[in-house]
């Protein structure tokens, strides 16, 4: 309920992330302050309980470590931006360091924007086993832990937004014929652009590449037969994407690009008449194919 993103690393300070990596995360932490108005904090730096003793078993360091995924945590109540409790850093602080002006701006909200779910009046019941007894007092289940219902949907709203903003960051292959020439005696030469127009790289994070997963891009065909075999399967490999994070790309003093890393092209020579299928992708981005008329 902190109202905050926990990204990782979650047992190592900054200085030891992939600095490509960290500019990246830095850069959703600019969207989704943008869209939900949460901070972003590493798990590292601002949210262990102890000092120098790192929370262990955390599903985003496994799917950032072992999966090359874009993880984090969401807390989806900003309780304390509701209190007009001004940002702790860490950010942990804010969960123990509450003072008595805080409890009565809680109060405040719970009367005026919760229903006064949280405090409730003690009333008299009777128990079965135990008689008579009161029930009340301090609720956290709607206003603390959860948002008020009246503010589900405003949440659900900048939440989906974040992430479908997000969401756009992936790999987009695409593939498309740009020559088709006869030659002669048969053969047609057929030549195909495979390009990323994706944000991220076809591996994803930069440190993603070197997991063993991460398989290259690959070209293969079907149907017509080509001159040279061997080039029905052709390594293409990775393809980048043309961001690399917030202010880690061109700037005033170093204002040229990395060129075209993000495509690449390859010429087949098909013999005969028929369809020449040609097919590229892989595991993690996906396959696109072109049917292309020879002969």
């Amino acid at each position: 309920f902190g109202g905050v993103l926990i990204r990782p690393l979650g047992d190592k300070p900054d200085s030891k992330m992939d600095q490509t990596d960290l500019a990246i995360f830095k850069q959703v932490e600019a969207w989704l302050t943008e869209h939900t108005g949460y901070a972003t904090v590493s798990g590292y730096h601002e949210f262990l309980y102890e000092p120098d003793k790192p929370l262990h078993g955390d599903i985003t360091e496994w799917a950032y470590h072992q999966r090359g995924a874009l993880a984090y945590v969401i807390e989806l109540w900003d309780l304390f931006k509701q209190l007009g409790i001004e940002r702790k850093k860490p950010f942990v602080d804010h969960y123990s360091q509450l003072e008595r002006k805080d409890f009565l701006a809680m109060a405040k909200m719970d009367r005026e924007v919760n229903g006064g779910r949280i405090f409730k009046r003690w009333r008299k019941a009777t128990h079965p086993q135990l008689g008579e007894v009161e029930v009340g007092g301090f609720d956290g289940r709607v206003g603390i832990w959860n948002p008020p219902f009246e503010k589900l949907a405003e949440t659900c709203a900048t939440q989906s937004a974040a992430f479908l903003r997000v969401a756009a960051l992936v790999p987009q292959v695409t593939l498309e014929v740009v020559g088709r020439e006869k030659m002669g005696d048969g053969h047609t030469r057929v030549e195909v652009r495979i390009a990323n127009g994706g944000y991220l790289s076809t591996y994803g994070l930069p440190s993603a590449r070197k997991l063993p997963f991460s398989e290259p891009l690959r070209l293969t065909t079907s149907g017509a037969r080509l001159v040279a075999p061997a080039e029905s399967v052709v390594e293409i490999g990775h393809l980048e994407g043309w961001g690399s994070g917030l202010y880690n790309g061109p700037n005033t003093f170093m204002p040229w690009t990395r060129g075209n890393p993000h495509e690449r092209f390859v010429t087949l020579v098909a013999e005969g008449k028929g369809k020449l299928a040609v097919k590229v992708g892989s595991c993690r981005v996906g396959y696109r194919t072109v049917e292309v008329d020879v002969g």
